[in-house]
């Protein structure tokens, strides 16, 4: 039997941020990255850019993060814009190219808006 080496996109909004959802991700992004596969985060600008890179870079890690995202009003701190939350609201033309030029094999959703219902659709379609 052949392994086989998964294409993953796991959209997360704020990667960035370092809360327990983002900190699992980056957990299972390693362990994606150790048995082979190609892992691309999507996500938002939130969060402190500083922090893109805390698991290390890897050849078959991408991190694609979405022209177009929103902050949400009560998880905004303009005195702390490290944990200040913003939520996808659409993908240009560009972002979605690159994530055809992907072709994920599998995609992981982490919260439900409105770039979701676009790669959930993509999915569908793929």
């Amino acid at each position: 039997m052949t392994a086989v080496n998964h294409r993953v996109l796991i959209y997360t909004t704020c990667y960035n941020v370092l809360d327990g959802v983002n900190l699992t991700i980056r957990k299972i992004e390693q362990k994606l990255l150790a048995c082979g596969h190609s892992v691309c985060i999507l996500t938002t600008k939130s969060g402190n850019a500083k922090n893109t890179h805390l698991v290390g870079e890897h050849q078959n890690r991408h991190v694609l993060f979405i022209d177009d995202s929103v902050p949400i009003p009560f998880c905004e701190d303009p005195k702390n814009p490290d944990m200040s939350y913003h939520l996808g609201f659409s993908l240009s033309e560009n972002m979605r190219d690159q994530i055809a030029n992907l072709a994920p094999t599998l995609i992981h959703i982490c919260v439900p808006d409105c770039v979701s219902l676009y790669m959930i659709q993509y999915a569908r379609d793929n």
